[in-house]
């Protein structure tokens, strides 16, 4: 029986892969620290990234940069596919060093495409990197994929950004800082030196959610680092500012797909994701 989601981790190339099947639950907004080009293998959701918005189906490419807000769901009840590779940002440094000669973070513009070439690739990486023993090939394969998407992606070609020195960047930094602590729309003003009403329409332009919704994403961020180290999943709902466990719980299974004994589990017994 096929497995709804499986995952892998190639610590040759430092990249992840994921395959979702015949899946139909929406997703949340959120975001990723990480970068990600995926592709529809069937069905079709409508798809929402930094509030431009998509309708993606077989062969839709999707690219998405480090914290670009996004979320989708199913159309006309299909269930939904689809295969997405994970790059971390200091293995994305090292492949546009090979590629391009210098290192530097890529930004892509375009979301959203279909490309026949870059669907075959990612295909491939997702299918066979786990079988795949041949090192160079396997590098091959990633550096061809990269630099296609980056002809395709609209990147452009600019140092790691920096958050800048305004409002909105003073309350993601706050809230950065302060996730498991009470956080309140009224800090956040204060922070910000924003009106409530102005803050949120701000931040909604800027992140393309809301400040809570960030805040959400932020406390599941760490406490997966902190499942995966090894921490019990009673401490890690304290230390990431949930009410309570049962709170934990239901956020981090809307967000990661698991509950958060099960994603301890798998990184402290050594299972696979399944």
């Amino acid at each position: 029986m096929e497995k709804e989601k499986e995952a892998y981790f190639d610590s040759t190339l430092k990249i992840e892969t994921y395959r979702l099947n015949s899946f139909s639950r929406p997703f949340p907004p959120h975001f990723h620290d990480y970068y990600v080009i995926g592709v529809v293998k069937s069905g079709e959701r409508q798809f929402i990234c930094m509030n431009n918005e998509y309708r993606i189906e077989k062969g839709s490419i999707i690219v998405l940069n480090p914290n670009d807000s996004h979320c989708c769901h199913n159309i006309n009840n299909h269930n939904f596919s689809y295969f997405w590779i994970c790059i971390r940002v200091n293995v994305m440094e090292d492949l546009t060093k090979k590629l391009k000669g210098k290192k530097f973070l890529p930004h892509f513009t375009t979301h959203h495409f279909k490309d026949n070439d870059i669907e075959m690739l990612i295909t491939i990486l997702t299918d066979n990197l786990k079988e795949e023993t041949d090192i160079m090939r396997k590098e091959q394969i990633l550096l061809t994929l990269l630099a296609l998407i980056f002809e395709k992606g609209g990147i452009e070609k600019n140092e790691k950004k920096e958050m800048e020195d305004n409002a909105i960047g003073r309350a993601c930094a706050y809230i950065e800082e302060n996730y498991a602590k009470r956080i309140t729309l009224e800090t956040l003003c204060r922070i910000s030196n924003l009106s409530s009403s102005s803050l949120l329409r701000a931040f909604a332009r800027a992140k393309g959610i809301t400040p809570y919704i960030y805040l959400e994403n932020i406390r599941i961020k760490e406490a997966s680092k902190l499942l995966a180290d090894g921490i019990k999943p009673t401490e890690v709902a304290i230390e990431t500012g949930f009410a309570d466990q049962s709170h934990f719980t239901n956020v981090f299974t809307k967000y990661i797909g698991f509950t958060p004994k099960r994603y301890y589990d798998v990184f402290n017994h050594n299972e696979e994701i399944k």
